[in-house]
């Protein structure tokens, strides 16, 4: 059985314990691999929680990615920040 369940943009929220993985998001112009899996991994791995973990991500399903993040307000974000429990971020 999963102990972490992976959110990504634009999915519904569920209830429950959750952290956001704040930080750096390549675009399409010098597109790198996300370390957000990894992360889920990692947490998937820690987690001894009695209830499943939801991990908000703020990238797309299926790696879509915008043309430019850095035009992104910190409003663009901000929504699923305050449904995390906890916020993890990335230098």
């Amino acid at each position: 059985m999963s102990t972490v369940r992976l959110v990504m943009a634009r999915e519904p929220i569920p209830a429950g314990p959750k952290i956001f993985l704040a930080g750096p998001t390549s675009d399409k112009s010098a597109p790198v691999p996300s370390w957000r899996p990894e992360a889920a991994r990692l947490l998937a791995r820690q987690w001894t929680g009695e209830q499943l973990l939801t991990v908000l991500s703020p990238e797309s399903r299926h790696g879509e990615r915008a043309e430019c993040y850095e035009d992104l307000r910190l409003g663009d974000r901000r929504p699923r920040w305050r449904h995390g429990d906890s916020l993890l971020d990335s230098p």
